[in-house]
């Protein structure tokens, strides 16, 4: 029931999900069920799609809502076409703008998705609050987390 796994329900309601990448090309439609990530049924059926942390937690999967139930996507629908309560590395506001994360987004009906630029996302994001922080000489500025860079540098 994680949609990390094989559906536990073969019951659930299966939607075609269409995946557009622009950076490869790529024009998938792929079978998902209710309550499964796109991101792991997507790769069980053999296709190759961006993702890194694999827990909601980067943009690196980022995908945006762009048709629903073959409609253009709008944010002012009363319920969503993808369910991602896990989705923690794309805020609120963000997911109400149709922006999704595939690794942990189940949909709700048929839906078309585009890939985001990640490094759009994360300036939707983060990109105010970096500004403020770490371009203002005067800030308070952003605190540097050297063992983390050391960790992304293999210098440990």
């Amino acid at each position: 029931g994680s949609g990390e796994g094989r559906t536990g329900d073969p019951a659930a309601p299966t939607h075609a999900i269409r995946i557009l990448n622009p950076n490869t090309g790529q024009d998938i439609v792929v079978a998902i069920p209710a309550d499964r990530y796109i991101l792991h049924e997507a790769e069980d059926q053999g296709l190759l799609l961006p993702y890194a942390c694999r827990m909601g937690c980067c943009t690196a999967c980022a995908v945006r809502v762009t048709e629903a139930d073959g409609s253009p996507s709008s944010s002012s629908s009363s319920s969503p076409a993808l369910l991602q309560p896990e989705s923690l590395g794309i805020a609120a506001e963000l997911r109400a703008r149709g922006f999704a994360l595939m690794c942990v987004a189940r949909p709700t009906r048929a839906v078309t998705l585009t890939v985001a630029d990640e490094d759009e996302v994360y300036d939707l994001q983060f990109g105010d609050a970096f500004a403020a922080r770490a371009t203002d000489p005067d800030g308070p500025g952003v605190e540097r987390d050297d063992f983390a860079l050391e960790i992304a540098n293999m210098d440990e």
